[in-house]
């Protein structure tokens, strides 16, 4: 049977179904057709045995849904002001078309199809023939802020959430069901910190609309730029143009950096008066500097005080969750793999090029590692690798400031050598009963003693995990020893009793002694575990100052709204002031 307008079926990706949809595009919506044409990451799409699987914040989900009446949650639009069109249904995700297949042989007489993703959309118009549909006036697709339509004043009859991408897109999901509170403002697209960021900024008056500006084409960014008119574009970590991008058009550009790089922060190609930096590492505010930046202030992270809580712990949690030592965060395993092999393929092209006779740099390499594991307590690898390695790196260092290249191989041993040190120290706990939370690089410490629980959870398994052990255990990465870590504010949050690498950076931010515990080397951690574990009173009576500290001096909220009136931009109506200290 062919597919008709009411019995689609799912295609194979054949040309001939494509066509017929673009040509109905075409004829309906061109403006979307051009938009779809446009580049954008794959990558974070790939084809599996009967169907495809999508990766969502570093893990990898099924997209197709094997349950026949499997089509999502209806949203409760009860909260929202408007007209309702009737007849109408939007469904808030694509995916592979399922949902839209059984939505089309249903009673719906105008069907809108919204989705984030260009590349789903693109998907869904290789797959599913919806020419009849389209043409027809039946079927409507949306991209990306084409939603903002009908978020307005105009509301669907129905939405109903697909079963996957519902939950994935929370801030839209969010705005479909509440409509827009407050004033517009662009968020770019990261990992879990993004998701922190989002929330903050929805207590202090604003709606944040997610932008993949790492995945779109500049075209579709500058559309639906356009379309939201923000109040400013925020993002996680530096991405190279968005400064430019923002000053162009006169909008706030505010990154904050929490994460190191392997890359060279590359020159702006123009004065950006509009962009605010703000950097987690104060070692970074000259180099922002250097590479042309007007405004960067040094900003230690944060907690989201509404989200890491105290753990109420009781019965079967209790015993899941108690642990004397705790760790959690990567392994850095196969990161620190990686970075080693980059690095080397990195040297052995260069020095092929110069000529060298021996063009593997392996053993150097491993050398400077092996001298850099006699004492992890201070960063050396830099020096180490100098007697082999450092015309290799200058001559790196001048190609990145002449803008030729990204890349820092120096900061690629770096992370091998924490790596490294992140499993030595980890594993020297075995003795206390250490249970670690993270990828599975952790398993190669199991035959050690080192007891391995899994992957923690960011919402409330966090939370049970900080709140349960005795004593949580910060190692930091070994380079970059002159931070506080976003695992300290967390843990102080919860109310869990944190035993930090000592640094002025962490002197500064809280009181040492009284409101944390702190070790220099090695043999100090262990020392000092010890001690904590004999007079858990002390521990107990520490972490509560701690906490107090957090929600009085270190909330997420009040620290982007800091950086917002540093940026000139006002606070939303309706805003909500973050959590007061003691509560």
């Amino acid at each position: 049977m062919p597919p008709t307008e009411s019995n689609p079926q799912p295609a194979t990706g054949t040309p001939a179904v494509l066509e017929r949809n673009v040509l109905a595009l075409q004829r309906r919506a061109p403006a979307l057709l051009a938009r779809l044409d446009l580049p954008a990451r794959e990558d974070h799409l790939r084809a599996e045995p009967g169907g495809v699987g999508i990766d969502w914040r570093g893990t990898w989900q099924r997209l197709d849904l094997e349950a026949a009446a499997a089509d999502g949650a209806t949203l409760d639009l009860a909260a929202r002001s408007g007209s309702r069109a009737e007849g109408s249904l939007l469904l808030f995700g694509v995916g592979l078309g399922e949902t839209l297949a059984r939505a089309l042989a249903g009673p719906a007489t105008r069907i809108l199809a919204w989705d984030r993703d260009p590349r789903l959309l693109r998907l869904l118009i290789e797959r599913l023939d919806l020419a009849e549909a389209i043409d027809g006036g039946r079927l409507e697709l949306l991209l990306g802020t084409d939603l903002l339509a009908w978020t307005g004043q105009q509301i669907p009859a129905q939405v109903r959430a697909h079963p996957i991408l519902g939950s994935m897109w929370a801030r839209e999901r969010r705005l479909v069901e509440r409509g827009a509170v407050g004033r517009p403002i662009a968020l770019g697209e990261g990992r879990l910190f993004v998701d922190q960021v989002g929330e903050c900024l929805e207590r202090l008056g604003f709606w944040p609309w997610t932008v993949d500006i790492q995945g779109l084409a500049v075209e579709e960014i500058e559309h639906q730029v356009d379309a939201l008119d923000p109040v400013a574009l925020v993002t996680v970590n530096h991405t190279h143009g968005v400064a430019e991008f923002c000053s162009a058009r006169g909008l706030p550009a505010l990154t904050w950096e929490i994460d190191p790089s392997t890359d060279s922060l590359a020159r702006l190609e123009r004065p950006c008066p509009t962009s605010h930096v703000f950097t987690y590492r104060r070692a970074h505010v000259d180099a922002f500097r250097a590479a042309g930046f007007e405004h960067v202030t040094y900003q230690p992270l944060a907690a989201d005080t509404l989200a890491r809580r105290p753990a109420q712990l009781a019965g079967a949690e209790a015993e899941h969750y108690r642990a004397p030592v705790a760790f959690v965060g990567a392994s850095m395993v196969e990161r620190g793999r990686r970075a080693q092999d980059q690095f080397l393929e990195l040297y052995g092209a260069w020095a092929r090029d110069e000529g060298a006779t021996d063009a593997s740099g392996r053993a150097a390499l491993e050398q400077a590692l092996a001298d850099q594991r006699g004492d992890f307590s201070r960063y050396r690898l830099a020096t180490l690798l100098r007697p082999t390695f450092g015309k290799f790196l200058d001559d790196c260092a001048a190609e990145a400031e002449a803008g030729h290249s990204t890349l820092r191989p120096e900061s690629l041993a770096a992370e091998a050598a924490a790596a490294e040190k992140r499993l030595s120290w980890v594993g020297s706990l075995a003795s206390f009963d250490v249970q670690v939370w993270g990828d599975e690089g952790w398993k190669a410490l199991e035959p050690h003693g080192v007891r391995y629980r899994g992957g923690a959870g960011h919402a409330l398994e966090l939370n049970r995990v900080y709140s349960g052990a005795s004593i949580n255990v910060d190692i930091g990465r070994l380079y970059q020893a002159d931070i506080v870590t976003m695992r300290v504010f967390d843990v102080l949050a919860c109310g869990g009793f944190a035993l930090v690498e000592a640094s002025e950076a962490l002197a500064e931010c809280f009181a040492v002694g009284e409101e944390l515990a702190v070790y220099r080397d090695l043999a100090e951690l262990r020392a000092k575990i010890a001690h904590y574990l004999e007079h858990p009173d002390q521990a107990r009576a520490m972490a509560e100052r701690g906490r107090a500290a957090v929600l009085e001096r270190h909330d997420m909220t009040a620290r982007l709204a800091s950086m917002l009136r540093s940026a000139g931009v006002d606070r939303g109506t309706g805003a909500t002031d973050p959590e007061p200290a003691g509560a």
